[in-house]
């Protein structure tokens, strides 16, 4: 198993198109199909539809999609982790947090909030909690939703709020309604089972509501779909610290927006 069949396969996934994943892979599409043989030989399963338009998974590939996207972030997770144990400082001041954090929020509440020797690490909220109780980390950031339990093992502290709405540039909101039970419009979405994607898919369920059509694009990333907001090429549940000028939120029910507490944590 190597980690570029895994980003193969869910590029793969993005697409929906053997050329365009492997033009985004930047590797021709002969040598791109043969290193996706080698995964499916590998796991000894067929992990797409042949001969299907356009191209779908089989029932094995949909649930490898699901650990593909895990075993991705534990790996980039595990790479952060033995990094982030070489250091200038003698007794750094470890924070862990997640990506979105460190870029929208983080900054703005670090400036009174932390001493100076401290070093900042970037992983998802579960790689977050195990480095705090595996002594890896001293402190660590990260969103809270509505309903969601703090660990009984840590202290919490909140110290700030986020809210999470669908927003795009203003001729793209236009574009965006909910007819019947169907959210219609260029919509960019979450992986799911992300944190965020999740959370979404739960509020979506609460009043009834599905897309019309399948995302234009989908990452784990909010800062990979607040970039293509940026830049015009559709609507995405953005946190309120990643929003940019000018940006709007969509004509949608308050149900399809929520806020989280950024809670501090420590052992």
């Amino acid at each position: 198993m190597e980690l570029n069949w895994i980003e193969d396969f869910l590029t793969l996934c993005q697409e929906r198109n053997f050329t365009r994943a492997a033009d985004l892979r930047s590797i021709t599409q002969p040598a791109f199909s043969r290193r996706f043989q080698r995964l499916e030989e590998w796991l000894g399963v067929t992990l797409i539809q042949r001969g299907v338009r356009p191209m779908a998974l089989t029932k094995e590939g949909e649930t490898f999609r699901v650990r593909a996207v895990r075993l991705r972030e534990d790996m980039m997770d595990a790479r952060r982790a033995v990094q982030s144990l070489s250091s200038h400082y003698d007794a750094p001041c470890r924070l862990y947090t997640t990506n979105t954090l460190a870029v929208g929020f983080y900054p703005r509440w670090v400036k009174n909030a932390m001493p100076a020797n401290r070093s900042l690490v970037v992983a998802s909220i579960t790689a977050c909690l195990e480095a705090l109780r595996a002594g890896r980390a001293d402190m660590a950031l990260i969103p809270r939703f509505s309903g969601e339990p703090t660990p009984g093992d840590l202290s919490s502290e909140i110290v700030g709020q986020e809210k999470l709405a669908l927003v795009a540039l203003p001729d793209v909101a236009k574009q965006v309604a909910i007819k019947g039970s169907k959210l219609e419009g260029p919509i960019l979405m979450y992986t799911p089972r992300t944190g965020y994607g999740t959370e979404i898919a739960g509020m979506m369920a609460s009043i009834g509501v599905s897309l019309a059509q399948a995302p234009l694009c989908e990452s784990a990333s909010a800062e990979a779909l607040a970039a293509q907001v940026n830049e015009g090429m559709g609507a995405a549940w953005i946190p309120q610290s990643l929003v940019g000028d000018g940006w709007v939120e969509c004509s949608v029910p308050d149900a399809l927006s929520s806020r989280s507490d950024i809670v501090l944590l420590r052992r």
